[in-house]
């Protein structure tokens, strides 16, 4: 009774600090990491990857802890594994398509992830560290947080695409701006010119005026001197 007590104290305390995560991380990057690093600390798993895939089954985001190189994801064994509608564990398959894409994959789960009839993707998580297995407990946590860490992954990836349309919307603006900017000081060189060019105007036809005075002037005194 001892020990069921401890195990069910244990699996609330790794619910509630997943649960911590997901209510305080907003960026789907950092969500998808601290997740994992949990996951793959408390169950002791040696990896672990989110394949997060679009409504047209094309996988758009892949965040992934202790692999030792980036791992490489084919998206027609993903959706066939996503198609699946149960938590998935290697040694529990008896054969076929399913267990050669996990061997493949290096995946000892597959957890699916989804909401309210939107497939968001798979959690994959490897073995065991010291040839360990999972235990009724570790499903029951994946069982339980798949459903909750799908919501949150929706939540961030909204956030995501309100961010970079914020980020896309403050660049149009910027460059708009500039290009006021630009057109204003085009016109303000125009209105220099324009005053410039008025003023040169206004002098001439002042220089025309005198002329103009001088010539009166010459005319009546040359008139004056014709009549002498």
């Amino acid at each position: 009774m001892a020990t069921l007590s401890q195990s069910s104290s244990t699996v609330h305390g790794v619910l509630y600090n997943l649960a911590i995560i997901m209510a305080s991380t907003l960026r789907l990057e950092d969500l998808g990491h601290r997740m994992l690093k949990e996951l793959l600390s408390v169950m002791r798993v040696s990896h672990g990857a989110f394949v997060l895939i679009s409504k047209e089954n094309k996988i758009y985001e892949v965040m992934h802890e202790g692999y030792v190189s980036t791992p490489e994801f084919d998206e027609s064994e993903i959706k066939t594994l996503s198609d699946q509608v149960k938590l998935l564990v290697f040694s529990e398959l008896q054969g076929g398509r399913l267990k050669d894409i996990m061997l493949k994959l290096g995946a000892e789960v597959v957890v699916y992830l989804r909401t309210e009839g939107e497939n968001i993707g798979l959690l994959l998580l490897g073995k065991k560290k010291a040839h360990g297995f999972y235990t009724p407990y570790d499903k029951q946590i994946l069982k339980i947080l798949a459903p909750e860490a799908a919501v949150a992954i929706q939540n961030a990836r909204s956030f995501e695409e309100i961010r970079r349309f914020n980020v896309t919307l403050e660049q149009k603006i910027s460059k708009a701006t500039e290009e006021i900017r630009s057109v204003n000081e085009e016109v303000y060189k125009k209105n220099v010119e324009l005053a410039r060019l008025s003023k040169e105007l206004s002098g001439a036809n002042e220089k025309l005026k005198t002329l103009d005075k001088l010539k009166d002037e010459f005319l009546s005194l040359a008139s004056h001197e014709l009549r002498t």
